[in-house]
């Protein structure tokens, strides 16, 4: 497999020395897309679902905080044994994978679990309390609700993606118009160019932003037909879009937040099997995967560089060697006239 796609890729510049006849990207994409490391890959991957799917069904069923050790010494011991039946990779890489994930995430839910049950828990949600005011005045305050088990961000992402889609929209759109404004602020800056001329007079003090009451009152000045006439107006009616356009957006993310606290309560088993799934090992079989694809990445991209340090030296090494070669040429081309008086 690798050995011949990288054979295919090397050309013999000179007796001992090769050069990559391809760009690194593709000799990459190569590599990575052969039949051999797909394959790879592939029961990596299938290892990786069936170990996770084995831990999963004991997690959720935990009942006693004792067995919350027991598990996570059983998955570390586990991961192990099935990573050292995989060629192509490093057993303890996969283990740090697992162990940071238990030291993140697992443990705290697990011993959460241990106190309750699965489901309900998933469906229980606290006080998200937050401090407030400063010195005499500083006070604990709710703000909202948080799920005890299930992450509000996971709900939100999940069951409310358009909702999450659409706000993301309208600051994608916020962000053209205030860049718009921007862009005409700078060229303003610009002395002596048209910008400056028209709309100099409307800047703040600090010069950083149309002031809105100097654009109102330069619009009833200068003449319709002009290009300032244009420009301010075109100041006016942006910033009463951006101003819309935040309270929109405050509004739709208020409302959201309502929605993803109110859901918690409602969550189905199913959804909470997902989303929690979701939260302990939504990048696990990523991070395993990548056991094998970073150390090939990383081979290349070594090639590459060995490539220019070696391309560098011969390149230098030629240009030494035919400004020798000139120099002895020159000497020689002396000596004979020197002979030739004699």
């Amino acid at each position: 497999m690798g050995k011949d796609i990288l054979a295919e890729a090397l050309t013999e510049s000179r007796p001992g020395y090769v050069t990559v006849n391809r760009p690194l990207e593709s000799l990459s994409e190569q590599v990575l897309g052969s039949n051999y490391v797909q394959a790879q890959l592939q029961l990596l991957s299938e290892t990786i679902e069936r170990f996770l799917a084995r831990w999963w069904g004991q997690l959720i069923q935990v009942s006693d905080i004792d067995e919350v050790k027991v598990l996570r010494e059983g998955m570390l011991e586990e991961i192990k044994t099935v990573l050292s039946k995989l060629a192509n990779l490093n057993t303890y890489d996969g283990y740090q994978i697992i162990a940071a994930l238990w030291k993140e995430t697992l443990t705290l839910d697990a011993e959460l679990i241990a106190s309750g049950e699965f489901y309900s828990l998933g469906r229980t949600r606290d006080k998200r309390m937050v401090t407030k005011g400063t010195g005499k005045n500083k006070r604990e305050e709710q703000d909202g609700w948080t799920g005890k088990l299930v992450p509000n961000e996971l709900i939100q992402a999940q069951l409310f993606s358009a909702e999450q889609a659409a706000i993301a929209a309208q600051q994608t759109e916020l962000q053209t118009l205030e860049t718009n404004l921007t862009d005409l602020v700078e060229a303003t800056k610009v002395e002596d160019s048209e910008e400056a001329t028209a709309l100099e007079a409307v800047l703040n003090e600090a010069q950083v932003k149309f002031e809105a009451k100097k654009v109102k009152a330069a619009l009833k000045t200068v003449p319709q037909d002009s290009q300032a006439f244009v420009w301010l107006t075109e100041i006016e009616e942006t910033t009463a879009q951006i101003a819309t356009l935040k309270r929109t957006i405050k509004t739709a993310e208020t409302t959201l937040v309502d929605l993803v606290e109110k859901r918690i309560e409602t969550l189905t088993n199913d959804e909470i099997d997902t989303l929690m799934f979701m939260k302990w090992f939504g990048n696990v079989q990523t991070e395993m995967v990548n056991l094998i694809k970073q150390p090939l990445q990383a081979d290349i991209e070594t090639l590459g560089k060995l490539q220019e340090r070696y391309a560098e030296t011969l390149t230098t090494l030629d240009a030494d060697i035919s400004a020798m070669e000139a120099e002895l040429n020159e000497l020689m081309a002396q000596l004979e006239v020197n002979n030739n008086d004699r």
